[in-house]
C-alpha cells in the first residue's frame, strides 16, 4: 500500500499481520538496492519504507488468502466485470455524459456544485474524510482505474494449484521490475550442488518464507517471471 494512504475499510484490507525482523527486512532492501540500473534514482528512506510496504502487503494478503475457496475464473470475471460497469456508471453520474441503459444511450447531467456539497456533507458525518482526504480529481482517477483496467487477466482459476502462493510469486516479480527497474532473471541451477540461484530466487524465497514456511519451487518461480516477459 503506497506511503500516505489511508488503509481501506471492510474485507478488501482484510490480510495477516505482518512484521519483519531485521534480518530480513535489512536482506529485502539491500538486495533490491544492490540490483537497481544505474539510472535509477538515489536510494532513500522514503523508497525502501515503500518497498518493505509493498513487500509486507504482498505477503500478509497471500498469507490470509491461501486456504480460502477459490472462486471460479467465470465468477471472478462476472463480478470484476459488473465493478467496472458501476464504475464507469459512477463517473458519468459525477462527471456527465453519455450511459447505457440497456440497447440505447442516454444523456446524464453531471453533479452541481449543491449536490456535490450534499454528498461531502453526509460522508463527512458519516465518518469519513469526503473529497478532503481523497480530492474529487483523485477520486474519478480511481474510478477511471478501475473501470478501464485490464483486470479480467488477474483472476485466479480454482483449478491452480495453490492459487495465492503463485499470487504472490507473481507480486514480488512486479515488485523487483517497480523497484530495480528491471526484469528478473529465471531460476538457474548450479551445476555443483544442484541447487537453484539466482538473485530474484534467493528474494523471493526469503519472503515467499515468511509467508507458508517453506521454499517456492522452481517451476513457479519461472512463471512468475515468464508472465512478466510476454
Amino acid at each position: 500500500m503506497p506511503i500516505g494512504k489511508a488503509r481501506i475499510r471492510g474485507g478488501v484490507a482484510w490480510r495477516k499481520k505482518v512484521r519483519l525482523k531485521r534480518g530480513d527486512r535489512e536482506y529485502i532492501a539491500s538486495t533490491i538496492r544492490e540490483n537497481r540500473e544505474d539510472s535509477a534514482p538515489g536510494w532513500s528512506q522514503e523508497i525502501e519504507e515503500t518497498l518493505i510496504a509493498d513487500v509486507k502487503h504482498a505477503i500478509g494478503f497471500a498469507a490470509s488468502v491461501d486456504k480460502t475457496q477459490t472462486p471460479t475464473a467465470t465468477e471472478q470475471r462476472k463480478k470484476l466485470k459488473r465493478i467496472q460497469k458501476l464504475a464507469l456508471d459512477l463517473i458519468v453520474e459525477i462527471l456527465g455524459g453519455q450511459k447505457s441503459r440497456g440497447k440505447s444511450a442516454v444523456r446524464v447531467k453531471g453533479l452541481d456544485i449543491h449536490t456535490i456539497d450534499a454528498l461531502h456533507r453526509a460522508i463527512r458525518r458519516h465518518g469519513g474524510s469526503g473529497f478532503v482526504g481523497l480530492d474529487r480529481r483523485e477520486f474519478i482517477n480511481l474510478l477511471d482505474d478501475i473501470a478501464r483496467a485490464d483486470i479480467l487477466s488477474q483472476t485466479h482459476p480454482s483449478s491452480h494449484p495453490h492459487p495465492y502462493r503463485q499470487y504472490l510469486l507473481d507480486e514480488l516479480a512486479s515488485i523487483w521490475v517497480r523497484h530495480t527497474g528491471r526484469l528478473p532473471h529465471h531460476v538457474t541451477i548450479d551445476p555443483e550442488t544442484g541447487m537453484e540461484k539466482g538473485a530474484f530466487y534467493f528474494w523471493a524465497e526469503r519472503a515467499f518464507k515468511l509467508a507458508f514456511g517453506d521454499r517456492p519451487p522452481r517451476e513457479r518461480v519461472d512463471e512468475a517471471v515468464s508472465k512478466l516477459k510476454k
